[in-house]
């Protein structure tokens, strides 16, 4: 090596030496934050960073488990929601706390290792692990021999004292008229496709009963992974497909549902008075009453207003170039913006709702279309109380990817128990680098409109304090392959690995052969506690996995009591 070499070295070790580096340990951690040394970091991320040191670093596999499957915490951690083994009731289990399997775990070491061996010594914590995290408080029954509980189902109000759950049961075609089919001129064909009677309860989760019901029957509504339903607040809206509307309900303290305005042919109540007088006007007042609305020529409301602002857009555009060809689009388009129907909604705030509209093919049967993105699609940002349309953007509008990358977390209207936001957008971000300007704006906007309560809340999943590989954990509540290998987690400031996820690998290996079973994994993450649950699924089979902090440098002699 020359000696330039050998200088540029030193100093390269120099400055890298110099370099200021933050204190991992704890204890200064917890004394930074009890004297307020960090006076430029926000207390919420002063806190958040606590969680690298207290990590989930112990797994213990394949743990027995009640007859039930198991869905998601509640968002304040209090409760394990799950559904019995016949999908009929609701399953709740009280959360004790993280430390409550210390005593249990007394006798294994976590030193040498970060997962329990699959030995039969080790049989009794297996099978009174569970337990000890969890006590079962309620079974609530929600749905009938009959009826189907939609699993993947589930909201809980922002006070954590109400969830909303769904169960349907096919609707009787041979007692639904024609017209309960088709309750307006923009109702879906129905092809092979049967509609459906919903049930949406709310329940008590602290007193584990059904405190009211919404029945909305003859339908077409995708509750799966909360698709056709959002709640902000206590603002509950549903979207009908069939029937092209979405029905709005408050929900009050005392745990009832109050209707509040139904939003489709008609958009307020106004509407139908203005459109029985103009029929009376007309000399047509026979026909107020007579005509179907599945037979009405007119656009309805929502769709009127819509088109209405499209052509006002288009005349201003006109005027203020100078130039016809923005009208001349309008007339071109205008059989697309009238194929149009609505496919997905978010309440964005308190009056506003965003919506998608798709092609009516696209509806009908999404298979038949190979590549939908061509087709003309809009979204609508639309004010319910004020009954009028606040904008319109294409599917691949600038302004509202600027607002969607602006605004990530008030879209997906995160809680502050996570900043894992982060991590989803720049993974999107980086594509948008590869790919086409518009295309990838394209593909970033065709996650809108978010569904609600979709995302998994945890600091562990916070890019900026953890480095992982994120095509093995979803971020929203969607099944994932398994790895082969256990889930690896980074320290993002010094790049030591903190902890594993042993998902299986060693315990299961001796069960089934490789390659001859789909390995499909969950994790349900506590929202503050370092406590992962992941559910693997082997075809029919179902194990659960626990991973969780375990500090027990000296291991007790005296053995575990059965």
């Amino acid at each position: 090596m020359s000696s330039d070499d050998d200088d540029g070295s030193r100093r390269l070790a120099k400055i890298i030496n110099q370099r200021k580096r933050c204190r991992q340990n704890i204890v200064f951690k917890l004394f930074d934050r009890q004297y307020g040394s960090s006076t430029n970091v926000h207390p919420f991320i002063k806190n958040n960073k606590l969680y690298q040191n207290l990590v989930p670093n112990f797994s213990v596999e394949s743990v027995e488990r009640p007859n039930c499957y198991f869905r998601k915490f509640t968002n304040d951690g209090r409760y394990l929601m799950g559904f019995s083994a016949d999908a009929t009731s609701v399953e709740l289990y009280q959360y004790k706390g993280a430390s409550e399997a210390n005593e249990l775990m007394s006798t294994i070491s976590s030193i040498d290792t970060d997962s329990l061996r699959p030995s039969v010594e080790n049989t009794t914590i297996r099978h009174r692990l569970f337990n000890c995290f969890f006590k079962h408080k309620h079974s609530i029954k929600v749905a009938t021999s009959n009826q189907l509980f939609v699993r993947d189902c589930c909201l809980f109000t922002d006070d954590n004292r109400y969830m909303i759950v769904l169960s349907i049961n096919i609707s009787n075609d041979s007692i639904n008229s024609f017209y309960e089919r088709y309750q307006n001129n923009e109702s879906i064909s129905i092809n092979s496709r049967n509609l459906e009677d919903y049930d949406f309860m709310l329940i008590d989760i602290d007193q584990g009963k059904i405190t009211d019901t919404i029945k909305i029957n003859c339908d077409k509504i995708f509750g799966t992974f909360n698709h056709g339903i959002y709640l902000y607040k206590n603002l509950f809206a549903i979207l009908s497909i069939q029937h092209q509307s979405i029905y709005l309900f408050h929900l009050l303290p005392t745990g009832k549902f109050v209707f509040a305005q139904k939003i489709g042919r008609f958009c307020c109540e106004g509407d139908e008075v203005i459109y029985n007088n103009s029929l009376r006007n007309e000399g047509k007042s026979s026909r107020v009453n007579s005509v179907p609305a599945f037979r009405e020529k007119s656009f309805n409301s929502l769709k009127h207003r819509i088109l209405v602002f499209a052509f006002k857009r288009a005349q201003r555009l006109c005027e203020k170039y100078g130039s016809k060809q923005p009208l001349l689009e309008f007339y071109r388009d205008f059989d697309n913006y009238a194929n149009l129907r609505l496919w997905k909604i978010q309440l964005i705030d308190e009056q506003h709702i965003l919506m998608k509209y798709e092609q009516k093919k696209f509806l009908i049967n999404k298979m038949e279309v190979n590549n939908h993105l061509k087709l003309l699609n809009l979204f609508v940002l639309y004010n319910w109380k004020k009954a009028e349309v606040f904008n319109i953007y294409s599917q691949s509008s600038p302004i509202l990817m600027k607002a969607y990358e602006n605004y990530f977390d008030f879209f997906r209207q995160t809680s502050m128990t996570s900043n894992a936001s982060i991590s989803f957008f720049n993974n999107d971000q980086i594509k948008m680098f590869l790919f086409n300007k518009i295309n990838s704006t394209r593909h970033v906007l065709a996650t809108l409109p978010q569904t609600a309560q979709s995302f998994i809340v945890s600091p562990y999943l916070d890019s900026s304090l953890f480095l992982y590989d994120d095509r093995l954990i979803s971020f929203n509540e969607k099944p994932c392959l398994n790895s082969d290998m256990p889930i690896r987690f980074f320290d993002r400031t010094t790049g030591r690995l903190v902890f594993r996820l042993h998902t299986g690998q060693q315990y299961l290996v001796r069960l089934f052969q490789p390659n001859t079973f789909r390995k499909m994994i969950n994790f349900i993450f506590h929202p503050t506690d370092p406590l992962i649950i992941s559910i693997q699924r082997l075809n029919s089979f179902q194990y659960l996995h626990f991973h969780f902090r375990h500090f027990n440098p000296i291991a007790s002699e005296e053995p575990i009591s059965t």
